[in-house]
């Protein structure tokens, strides 16, 4: 069965990432991830990333500990990693535009590429539709 050969490969997987997180290279250790939670064994899985969190600033390794954890039924831990999404993806945005003036992105004196604008898009829940557009739901 599909399930038995998920199984099969935790061994492999397990061996290679031991080995690959003094590399810094977490690829093995998110496909490790996948395995357990295909084989049934999603607490492994949310532990693992949460070990590879811990290690690496890669945001994509936040949304996908975020999604196993509101799939879980643990939404407030889920909303706190993507409330701190946000806030860090709001400042890189607002860190981009710092260099132009609004005139340089779009309609001269169009307000909404301005620093202050940015910092609310959280208010208006514009930033948290893209999550609930990856499966977060409403959180």
């Amino acid at each position: 069965s599909g399930l038995k050969r998920f199984s099969d490969a935790i061994p492999v997987y397990e061996k290679l990432v031991s080995k690959e997180f003094a590399f810094r290279n977490y690829e093995g250790a998110t496909a490790l991830a996948a395995v357990y939670v295909e084989s049934g064994e999603r607490e492994k899985a949310i532990e693992l990333y949460r070990r590879v969190v811990k290690s690496s600033a890669q945001l994509r390794y936040q949304v996908d500990l975020a999604k196993l954890l509101a799939e879980k039924g643990e939404k407030s831990e889920a909303k706190r990693i993507v409330d701190g999404l946000t806030r860090g993806l709001l400042d890189l945005v607002i860190e981009a535009l710092q260099p132009f003036q609004a005139t340089d992105l779009g309609e001269e004196g169009h307000a909404r590429v301005s620093g202050p604008h940015m910092t609310r898009l959280g208010e208006f829940g514009g930033v948290h539709e893209l999550f609930q557009g990856a499966g977060f739901g409403q959180m």
